[in-house]
């Protein structure tokens, strides 16, 4: 199953709520390899992990006319990337910013990171005028990331069943 969850961001939610010793700011110049390789690793577990290259994963994230830097968030403790955020207007909808993707590290789970994180971008939508935000996630993730959402004040807007053949 998965999910497509929203918030109105006209309700009030909790300021972010950072682990001890983690920094957040927006994509730099150079940052492209650190999300890339964070989002290959937070997303491994996941019920169908896209192996894509950085050429490819660049064109589609870095390239595309939907980019904006001031809505990727990275996470880091030290040099270290411990998560990250990319968000961006959704599509022929310009009040409703999405959360194309969040993810944390294995190290920085159970911490409190991801919803740091997700309270981090509300707070930013909000400040750039959006009324609305959504994302989408698999209802059976190994990291129960659909019960982090709802905790912040989200709610199921659609359900959507994928079925898989057996091969033969």
């Amino acid at each position: 199953h998965s999910l497509r969850m929203t918030i109105d961001l006209g309700d009030p939610t909790p300021e972010p709520d950072w682990p001890e010793g983690i920094d957040v700011r927006s994509f730099r110049q150079g940052d492209g390899r650190a999300f890339y390789d964070a989002q290959q690793e937070s997303f491994a577990d996941s019920w169908e992990p896209v192996e894509e290259t950085f050429e490819r994963w660049s064109h589609w994230g870095l390239e595309s006319s939907a980019f904006d830097p001031e809505l990727w968030f990275l996470a880091s403790e030290g040099a270290e990337t411990a998560g990250f955020a990319i968000c961006t207007r959704r599509s022929g909808d310009p009040e409703t910013a999405t959360v194309r993707l969040l993810g944390v590290r294995r190290p920085w789970r159970r911490r409190g990171l991801g919803r740091a994180l997700l309270l981090h971008a509300f707070g930013e939508f909000r400040r750039r005028g959006f009324r609305r935000a959504s994302l989408g996630v698999d209802a059976e993730s190994l990291t129960g990331a659909h019960k982090l959402y709802e905790s912040v004040g989200m709610r199921v807007e659609r359900r959507f069943d994928i079925y898989e053949k057996a091969a033969s």
